[in-house]
């Protein structure tokens, strides 16, 4: 069984937010008996293929190429975009030229037709009734900001507790 089936540019929050947001994801994982994957992400740019060295470097011109830049938690998804537990980001302007960046260093092709930045609490597909009753207890707002100034090379695969950043790379200042 192939262990890596590609890799991903994760961008992590940090600090209380990052720590509030695995606290969550490990009660709803004990919750829901699903594996306990807590290091909160959003995924800027999936289904990278080939050489580990190249795709370092190319992380690494990517990183030279992007200012640190704000982003925001907004609320979870009410299903219609994702079946697992998500909290949406709000798609700003350098968010999406920071994708845009990826797209033309990587020049591959996303798996999605549309980037939906998200960051998952819950790998598990959940029922609406479920989702309900999780927004009940939790909320469905968020509104949390952080700044990024790092961007993570990590290797996917179908285990997501091996889903470990190979290398972290600064942003620009």
């Amino acid at each position: 069984m192939k262990i890596v089936t590609g890799y991903s540019i994760w961008i992590k929050p940090q600090g209380n937010i990052k720590r509030k947001l695995s606290k969550l994801m490990i009660k709803l994982s004990n919750k829901f008996d699903t594996p306990k994957f807590s290091t909160p992400h959003i995924t800027l740019y999936e289904n990278l293929q080939g050489d580990k060295n190249k795709l370092i470097l190319e992380t690494k011109e990517l990183a030279k190429s992007i200012k640190p830049f704000k982003l925001k938690l907004t609320q979870i998804d009410d299903g219609k975009n994702f079946k697992n537990l998500v909290i949406l980001v709000k798609k700003t302007r350098e968010l999406r030229n920071a994708y845009f960046k990826a797209k033309d260093i990587f020049g591959v092709k996303p798996k999605k037709k549309e980037y939906i930045p998200h960051l998952t609490l819950l790998l598990k597909d959940i029922s609406q009734s479920e989702r309900k009753k999780i927004i009940e207890d939790i909320g469905k707002n968020f509104n949390l900001e952080f700044e990024v100034r790092s961007i993570y090379l990590v290797p996917i695969g179908k285990n997501p507790l091996k889903w470990i950043p190979i290398k972290r790379f600064n942003l620009r200042k």
